[in-house]
């Protein structure tokens, strides 16, 4: 995928070689752009290059998704807080400044959509982006009036994760140079 080769030399007793080429481009500086498009698989390599150490929320009442979500940030090196609920978002978002908040929609005590409203009046340009098992256009037109500005099926595909939170980071990124408090 990279435009290179691999390959291994080995002898019996004697021990293995192993190499590899690829082809990089090279970076101008530390904050070299980044497409918004990125071919499959290089979304999450620009995650760890660009945006490691960003804070994220992830709001998601099912212990299991939290666990998968929680795995897949921490293989991009993205800082992430935990809510088990929308009422609890609200709170956390209120006391500290995160760089995207991904929001499971449907959620006891408060839903998603409630959430992201009362988020939306304090903080108009956090990336909320909606991960739900409902896939139907009337949800996704529901989630999007209600101020999330992207949306995830469950069980989504990593690539596709990887480059909705490379989209919105780099989005957040450009309005403070990638730094958030």
């Amino acid at each position: 995928m990279m435009g290179g080769h691999a390959g291994a030399e080995s002898a019996l007793g004697q021990g293995s070689t192993f190499w590899f080429t690829v082809r990089l481009n090279k970076a101008m500086g530390s904050g070299a752009s980044l497409s918004l498009t990125q071919p499959a698989g290089q979304a999450e390599l620009a995650l760890k290059a660009s945006f490691s150490g960003q804070r994220v929320l992830v709001v998601e009442d099912d212990a299991l998704n939290r666990e998968v979500v929680r795995l897949l940030l921490d293989g991009v090196g993205l800082v992430y807080d935990l809510a088990e609920n929308g009422a609890l978002a609200v709170e956390m978002a209120a006391r500290q400044h995160y760089a995207l908040i991904l929001m499971d929609v449907q959620m006891p005590q408060m839903g998603g959509i409630e959430a992201t409203r009362i988020i939306r009046a304090a903080d108009a340009e956090v990336p909320i982006i909606a991960m739900t098992a409902n896939a139907f256009a009337e949800d996704r037109e529901r989630c999007l009036a209600a101020g999330i500005n992207d949306f995830l099926t469950k069980p989504f595909e990593l690539d596709k994760l990887f480059a909705t939170l490379l989209k919105w980071l780099k989005q957040e990124g450009g309005k403070d140079g990638g730094q958030n408090p």
